[in-house]
């Protein structure tokens, strides 16, 4: 009982710390000042499409893993590590989709704190994940445990930044319409 007090108590302190880095970010990468994003109608319209992907990607997954389960499948995940992965896949498919249609960044953000936000998001999880990957603390019985997450957590931060950074390259490397 202990032990899970502990886990639970470090994951709270970890997400409080980790949204108070968020903030700062947040408020370094506005224009304005604002924390509140400020998107146009046609962003607004992106990014419903993108909740509404990412939505129908978490609903079949939870559907095939509910599936799996009555069907008494072993798959090798914990329940958190599971719905970590059902989560992440459905936030990839949103984030992406507006990546790509010019509707993740607000109309008063600036994109270099955010690309670099990513990048050391990335770079955290996944050094996190790797060692506990490699230290055994992430599988217990031949199944991943919550201590997997930072890896998975840290693949979204990765597939982010670097959807981010092609978009970057790609839009730096059209040609420029000219106004008429």
């Amino acid at each position: 009982m202990a032990h899970t007090a502990g886990i639970i108590t470090g994951m709270l302190v970890g997400i409080i710390v980790v949204s108070a880095i968020v903030v700062v970010f947040l408020k370094a990468a506005s224009k304005d000042g604002s924390l509140r994003s400020k998107y146009d109608e046609r962003q607004s319209r992106i990014r419903g499409n993108g909740y509404k992907m990412g939505f129908m990607i978490l609903a079949v997954y939870d559907l095939v893993y509910g599936t799996l389960m009555l069907a008494e499948v072993k798959i090798p995940l914990d329940t958190f590590t599971a719905m970590t992965i059902g989560l992440i896949g459905a936030a990839s498919v949103h984030v992406t989709y507006c990546i790509w249609n010019d509707a993740y960044f607000s109309l008063n953000e600036k994109r270099g704190p955010l690309l670099a936000l990513f990048a050391v998001m990335a770079l955290l999880n996944l050094g996190i994940g790797i060692s506990n990957l490699v230290s055994g603390a992430a599988v217990e019985n031949g199944v991943l445990n919550f201590r997997s997450t930072n890896f998975i957590c840290g693949l979204l931060f990765g597939v982010i930044f670097l959807a981010l950074l092609v978009k970057k390259i790609k839009e730096k490397n059209e040609p420029q319409e000219e106004d008429a």
